[in-house]
């Protein structure tokens, strides 16, 4: 959690940036080879979101969107592997693994959008 925290932080403050300003960090690897890396949109997910609009965060990163709550659980399995005390929890180590698993798939899905 003591990565997650950090994080959320920085997303809270960055949408309100862009409701300040309208301003976005543009995708570095887009600009670069003009295809969409795996991450392209999950700024527009998060924004869509926030708007409780599924279908515009689906449209922008499908990948992104169906996985958040998978994400989540990532993340609160890592703070209860933090938090327990001698072996972690099973869903903790099974989690870990999915880490790997999940990787391969943006990868995946990275390739194949493009």
């Amino acid at each position: 959690m003591r990565t997650a925290a950090p994080v959320f932080l920085a997303g809270i403050l960055y949408y309100l940036w862009i409701r300040a300003t309208g301003v976005m960090i543009p995708c570095p690897f887009r600009a670069l080879t003009g295809l969409k890396c795996p991450g392209c949109g999950i700024t527009h997910v998060f924004l869509s979101l926030a708007r409780g609009d599924l279908r515009a965060a689906f449209k922008a990163n499908p990948f992104i969107t169906l996985t958040i709550p998978w994400l989540a659980l990532m993340v609160l399995s890592d703070f209860a592997a933090r938090r327990a005390e001698g072996e972690p929890p099973l869903w903790t180590r099974i989690t870990k693994r999915s880490e790997a698993v999940y990787l391969v798939l943006l990868l995946l899905f990275g390739i194949l959008r493009n």
